[in-house]
Formats: C-alpha cells, sequence, structure tokens
C-alpha cells in the first residue's frame, strides 16, 4: 500500500469509526455467558437386559433453571452406539445475580426398544466455581449408565455487533476497491479522471424492484455501463427486489467478467420463456418445500410461503442447482475488491402494522444482516440463530440462497385485506380449497397415480391446509419472511435516525419487544423501490449514485419511486440534490435526470434513469445483439416500437417474456445509458473536480 493509499484507509477509518458504538442512543450490558460444549460419550448403556439386545440412542439434555433466555437444550440422538460423538454447543445467558444453588443438569436419555424416551442418569455442575474467562474441561459422570467428556466456559460475550460504523470486511474491501475504481476512471474518462485516490469519487448503482422486469432491465443497465467503461467504476451495487435478485444471481454466478455477464443474461433469457407461476405447482419443487419445512421447523426455526416461493423463484431467476448456497458463500468472490460491493435491501415489518406507521430498514450483504436503525448487526453465518441479549444461544443453520431469494421479493407481504378484501374466515377457507383442487388436476393426481405420490401429495395438502391463518401480512397463508429474533432480550431497544450528524438525533421510537420470538421480513421496495437509506448512509460517503429506477409506472409520468427518496432522505438527515419534482411532472417524461447541489461538494450527484422508450422508439433500424428475434416482428412494425408504461406485457406480476420482450427492455435501457454516455463522464469530471478544490481547501 502506498503513503496515499494507507492515508485514504486511515482517514475512511477514522470516519466510520466517528459512527461507532457510542453513537447509538441505547445502553446495553453485554452478559455473562456460560457456554457449554457437549463433546462425545463413552459407555453408555442401561444396565438391563437391553443392552443385550439393542444399543442405545443417547442423548443429552442440559438445564439451567435460572437462565435469563433460554433455559434447556438437548443434543441430537446418535443411533445405537455407546460411544457417541455429538460436539453441539449451547450457551446460557446467566441471570444478573446468581443464587447459591443454581445448578447446570445434566441428564443422560436413551431410547429403548419400544421408542420410550427415558432419563437413566443425571449429573450437576456449579457455574459459580468458574471466574470470568476460566473454563472446565473434563469428564462428567453418570455412574453405571456411563459419563461424557464437556467443556464449560464462562465468559462475558456478545455476538451481536452494535454500533452504526461499517463492518471491518467492508472497510477492508473499500481500502482495496478505491485504487481500482481511480484506475477504472482514468482510463474511462481520460481527461478530468482522478490524480489520486483523494480525488476518487465512491460511485455506486443502485437498482430498483420490479419482478422480472427490473430483471430484464437491469441486463440491459450493466450492458451499457459496460460499453461506456463505467461498470469497473463501482463501489456498490444495491439492489431491491428485482434487481437484488439479478445482482444476487450475478454474484452467486461469479458473474461479473463480461463473457460470463452475457452468459447469465443469456440463461435469464431462455429462463423467462416459461412462467415462474408453472414452478409453484411442480411435484418436485412440493416436495423440496416439505423437506424443508421438516428440516426447520426440526430446529425451530420459522417456516412460511416465502420458503417455498423461494426456491420456486431461485428456479427462474439464479438456477435451481444454486438453492442451497449461502449468500456468506459470495465472500471469496467480494473480498478481491474485483467487483462492486453487494448490498441487498429487505424491510423489517410487524404483522398489523401498515409500513407508514413502522418499517425499519434491513440489509443482506456477504458479511452481516444490519438494522441499521436500530445499529444492530449480526454475521450473516449466525442469522436465524436462537439470540438472546446479544448472545447466540444455539448456532442454526444460515438460511439457504432460496429463503434470501423469497424475502427479497415477498412484495406480497402487503397485509392481505388490502390485496383480496376478504373479510370471512368461510371466505378464505373455500378460497384455499379451490387452490388445492386446481393444482391437484393441474399435476394430473387421479385413480392411476401411484400409491406412494398419493401419499406424497396427501401429505403436502394437510400441510398447506394447516398453514396458520392471521390478519394482518399472514392471514391465510404466511407471507412474510421469518427469523428467530436477534435482539430477544435486549432492554430498551429503540429505532432512531441513522444519521447521527444530522443535527437532531431524530424521533427516537418503540422498536421491537424483547419477548418477540420471531421477525418478520419483507420486499425492501415496499416502501421505496430503491435502497435509498443504504446507498445514502453517511458512513459510505458516495458521491455519485447510479439509479435505475424500474418501477412500474400507469402512464409516462411517474416519479413515486423518486418522491419517495427525496422523503426518506429528508426524514434520514441525508443529504441529496434538490428536485423541483412539480417541474418535472410538467414536462415529458425523459429517459435520463441529473440531480445535483452546485453549492454543496459533499451532496451526490445523482443519475436517475427510467424506462421511458420516447427517443428509443424514434430509432428506425435499430439492430438488436440478438438480430434473429427481427424475424419475430410483423412488417409494419420495428423492433423498437413498444412502449413499457401503461403495457400489460410488462407489468410486475408478469413472470414470463417471449424472448422479443426480453430483448425489446434490455436493449432500451442499454441505449438509454450509453447514448448520455458523454453527459454522465462529463458530470463524473465535474465531480472529481468539484472534490479536487475541496481537498485543496481542506489543506490550505
Amino acid at each position: 500500500m502506498n503513503d496515499d493509499n494507507l492515508k485514504w484507509a486511515q482517514w475512511d477509518s477514522k470516519w466510520n469509526d466517528s459512527f461507532g458504538e457510542n453513537e447509538i442512543p441505547i445502553v446495553h450490558k453485554w452478559p455473562i455467558v456460560l457456554k457449554i460444549n457437549i463433546i462425545s460419550g463413552s459407555d453408555i448403556n442401561r444396565n438391563s437386559i437391553l443392552d443385550h439386545v439393542d444399543l442405545p440412542n443417547p442423548q443429552i439434555e442440559v438445564e439451567f433453571k435460572t437462565a435469563k433466555g433460554k433455559k434447556k437444550f438437548q443434543t441430537d440422538s446418535i443411533i445405537d452406539t455407546v460411544f457417541p460423538v455429538w460436539n453441539e454447543k449451547f450457551r446460557f445467558v446467566l441471570p444478573d445475580e446468581q443464587e447459591h444453588d443454581d445448578v447446570l443438569k445434566f441428564r443422560l436419555f436413551v431410547e429403548d426398544w419400544y421408542n420410550s424416551h427415558v432419563c437413566i442418569g443425571e449429573a450437576e455442575f456449579n457455574p459459580r466455581t468458574l471466574k470470568v474467562g476460566q473454563n472446565f474441561e473434563d469428564e462428567i459422570s453418570f455412574g453405571k449408565a456411563g459419563k461424557i467428556k464437556v467443556k464449560i466456559t464462562k465468559k462475558q460475550k456478545s455476538h451481536i455487533r452494535l454500533s452504526l460504523a461499517l463492518n471491518d470486511k467492508e472497510m477492508e474491501f473499500r481500502r482495496k476497491r478505491v485504487p481500482r475504481v481511480m484506475a477504472a476512471m482514468q482510463q474511462a474518462l481520460g481527461h478530468g479522471s482522478p490524480q489520486n485516490i483523494f480525488e476518487t469519487p465512491i460511485m455506486s448503482i443502485v437498482g430498483s424492484g420490479g419482478g422480472i422486469r427490473a430483471m430484464t432491465a437491469m441486463c440491459g443497465v450493466m450492458d451499457g455501463l459496460n460499453e461506456i467503461g463505467l461498470q469497473d467504476c463501482m463501489t456498490y451495487a444495491f439492489g431491491t427486489s428485482g434487481s437484488a435478485w439479478y445482482f444476487t444471481g450475478l454474484y452467486t454466478r461469479q458473474a461479473f467478467e463480461e463473457n460470463k455477464m452475457e452468459s447469465y443474461h443469456s440463461w435469464l433469457r431462455e429462463s423467462f420463456q416459461t412462467s415462474g407461476y408453472w414452478e409453484m405447482i411442480k411435484l418436485p419443487n412440493m416436495i423440496k418445500g416439505l423437506n424443508m419445512y421438516k428440516k426447520k421447523t426440526k430446529v425451530g426455526q420459522p417456516f412460511t410461503f416465502v420458503d417455498y416461493y423461494g426456491i420456486c423463484a431461485t428456479n427462474k431467476v439464479i438456477g435451481k442447482e444454486y438453492s442451497k448456497y449461502k449468500l456468506s458463500d459470495i465472500r471469496n468472490y467480494v473480498e478481491t475488491a474485483e467487483v462492486p460491493y453487494p448490498i441487498l435491501n429487505t424491510s423489517q415489518v410487524q404483522d398489523f402494522l401498515d409500513v407508514k406507521t413502522y418499517r425499519a430498514d434491513c440489509t443482506f450483504s456477504a458479511y452481516e444482516c444490519e438494522f441499521p436503525q436500530y445499529g444492530m448487526n449480526i454475521n450473516m453465518q449466525r442469522l436465524n440463530s436462537e439470540f438472546y441479549s446479544g448472545v447466540m444461544e444455539r448456532n442454526l443453520p444460515e438460511p439457504d440462497l432460496s429463503f434470501i431469494i423469497g424475502t427479497l421479493g415477498s412484495a406480497f407481504g402487503l397485509r392481505l385485506n388490502r390485496i383480496l378484501g376478504l373479510e370471512s374466515y368461510e371466505d378464505m377457507d373455500n378460497m384455499l380449497e379451490n387452490f388445492l383442487d386446481d393444482v391437484s388436476e393441474t399435476i394430473g393426481i387421479d385413480s392411476s397415480t401411484s400409491s406412494e405420490a398419493k401419499s406424497k401429495w396427501e401429505e403436502l395438502k394437510a400441510w398447506l391446509s394447516s398453514l396458520p391463518q392471521f390478519i394482518g401480512r399472514n392471514r391465510i397463508i404466511e407471507r412474510t419472511g421469518k427469523i428467530l429474533n436477534v435482539a430477544r432480550g435486549f432492554e430498551n431497544m429503540k429505532r432512531f435516525r441513522i444519521n447521527p450528524k444530522a443535527g437532531d438525533s431524530g424521533e427516537i421510537v418503540d422498536g421491537f419487544e424483547e419477548d418477540e420470538e420471531i421477525l418478520d421480513l419483507v420486499d425492501g421496495g415496499i416502501l421505496c423501490n430503491v435502497a435509498i437509506d443504504a446507498a445514502l448512509r453517511p458512513q459510505r460517503r458516495n458521491d455519485i449514485l447510479f439509479i435505475a429506477d424500474l418501477t412500474s409506472y400507469d402512464a409516462d409520468v411517474g416519479f413515486g419511486t423518486l418522491e419517495a427518496s427525496i422523503r426518506l432522505a429528508k426524514k434520514g438527515g441525508y443529504k441529496f440534490p434538490p428536485i423541483d419534482l412539480k417541474k418535472i411532472k410538467k414536462q415529458d417524461t425523459k429517459e435520463f435526470y441529473i440531480f445535483e447541489d452546485p453549492n454543496d461538494p459533499e451532496c451526490p450527484l445523482v443519475f436517475w434513469f427510467l424506462m421511458s422508450t420516447r427517443k428509443f422508439w424514434k430509432v428506425r433500424d435499430y439492430i438488436p445483439r440478438n438480430a434473429d428475434v427481427l424475424q419475430s416482428i410483423p412488417d409494419d412494425k420495428r423492433f423498437t416500437d413498444f412502449h413499457v408504461y401503461s403495457s400489460d406485457t410488462y407489468n410486475t406480476i408478469d413472470l414470463k417474456y417471449t424472448n422479443l420482450e426480453f430483448d425489446r427492455l434490455r436493449e432500451l435501457m442499454t441505449y438509454n445509458v450509453t447514448m448520455n454516455g458523454e453527459k454522465i463522464k462529463q458530470k463524473i469530471r465535474e465531480k472529481i473536480a468539484m472534490k479536487r478544490r475541496l481537498n485543496a481547501a481542506a489543506v490550505s
């Protein structure tokens, strides 16, 4: 690292550290934790004639009655062995004042030949014998029933990072990425490019929601950025709903390189030729959903319709072979900083409250799940584990990518009474019964179906029919992504303004209750269709935002997402360019807008793109990259003769495009980007010059 890079990293770190734990207006004392590792057992026996007939299936139960969180854990049963190996870890949060008779109780259970669960031994351990920082590693005896090897550690611990600052991995990424961006800008801009790292602007691509329309349009946006040489100039990639699907696919497939990206785009083109709705009624997907339901509920993790929807959506937008990947699996691809840092946007909601009453930001990255309005950050690999008071009591599996996909695109997380207008439970029961009958007929369950297939279908029907019915977002079927509450046991947890440097810290309002077991997550575009809060967080110091607004509007004049962005920027205390919306709405809709504040060098420059065909429609002899698609166009029509807004073809709920429909939208966005390439580059040069003057003023 040269001197400039080192100085930049130190300055960036100092700025980020100023948003640390002390900036959070809540006080939390980290608890004392007892970590129990049940390692193995030996000489397990029942001391009965059964020992000569069948080997035991040993299981250990450990209990601490006065623990503040969960008070009892059980290991798995190990089948047919007297020398079981568990290596399972649990944590108890100790009470503030520990009584003398507070002891850990270990119980040894076995299953006998008629499947009865029997306790054959009990032992105790007094944690008061350990000081904080000490551990006990030895055997615990159950007398003649056998013994187990354990490790017990007592420490003051937290598995949640309480801070408004960015995580260390993101900061390390920034240090590596900015020099690469500088080199890419020098190549793309030529004159007026940054001459040192301090002049290099942090620029980000921000994609909106919109289902497969947004995914298709993002193909064109990324093609266009690549053509004008700016794709490698991005530091971050923010995605909401459909664009979050796109970025998830791009990173999971490691497809940022031009040839791999083209391959992914071609795969999407073929995938979208069949409707995603068919995935919902495919028997293999239903069986996969049933297996996931059993797997998650067995360990105490919630399962909802979003999990099943995610399985089906993943098949269409990434590929079924990637459904069991984890978001943390892309860390190796991201950490080299050769690609932008991905941030996927969702929202935490409450079942019975409208999003205007309650909504909190939640973002996923390869490293952390962040709830910035609470200053709460969780290692992505620990998401959906059991927590209490900041301590991970039990480490459970990280959600599969299919859950992430389902949650990112769960726009149906709107409260059901706003969607269907159903008033009675009888109406809901009839609707569900009719749906199941239709599915049964579609997949061909009849008298010729094998008994095994019929049994599977009846099991699936019973599962679907028994899903809970609620009044809010979870009526009939649960339509939110659910995770175990990472803030369970926290006291005085409040929501507050993300930017504490905006003067007034903003209203501090009640957050989720400490005794809630579950958190509800929905599509991040439910209130604003772009991740404006995540992109404008002052910790990230974004200088330039390249926003692709791929929202479906009823007419060519539609600026709902822009209005919501302005409103959220003001509420969050972020800098955002002054915009005269009334003036913009009176004009013909453009495909491209530039928003800036020439009087404030720290205010981000915003490029705002829409799916307007106003100029593209006038191009007479446009040749798309897949020229064979021209053969499907009638003689009296042109490739560019179409509209996106007020079009049934590109409605958000449409999950199927012909090759022509896909190519038109993709080529439209490529055109809208490339035709404005020089304007974009000139504005970037001006922003660089502004940073240069600002740096000079700071030195003087």
